[in-house]
């Protein structure tokens, strides 16, 4: 078989690759016994701070839906102060159900780690 100049450049796209999954897989990688090891209070402050930016993004998602709110009442049926989001039956209602369920399991997260 010969050598094509094909071959060699992706073999070297391939090396090119690989180094870049390991710089990015390298993070997530289970430390090993000469590595530090984080403290459980690290980790804890970690998930504290995770837990509290999704509880904030979802009450504001809830406060202020999206496509906001209608301002006033029309001829058309719709009622000042509901969302407009909400003439899209399904759409919405899974937007609500998503949103409900990262608020309701982020408080249960921020309340479980306040308490140890």
């Amino acid at each position: 078989m010969e050598n094509h100049p094909n071959n060699t450049t992706s073999t070297r796209i391939k090396r090119k690759i690989k180094v870049c999954f390991k710089f990015i897989s390298k993070p997530t990688r289970p430390p090993l016994e000469g590595d530090l090891k984080p403290e459980p209070h690290d980790i804890r402050n970690v998930l504290l701070a995770g837990a509290v930016l999704i509880a904030t993004v979802t009450f504001q998602a809830g406060i202020c839906p999206p496509g906001g709110v209608w301002q006033s009442d029309d001829k058309l049926g719709h009622k000042a102060g509901r969302a407009i989001y909400s003439d899209q039956r399904v759409p919405f209602q899974i937007f609500l159900l998503c949103n409900t369920i990262a608020l309701t399991s982020s408080s249960f997260l921020l309340l479980y780690m306040s308490n140890l």
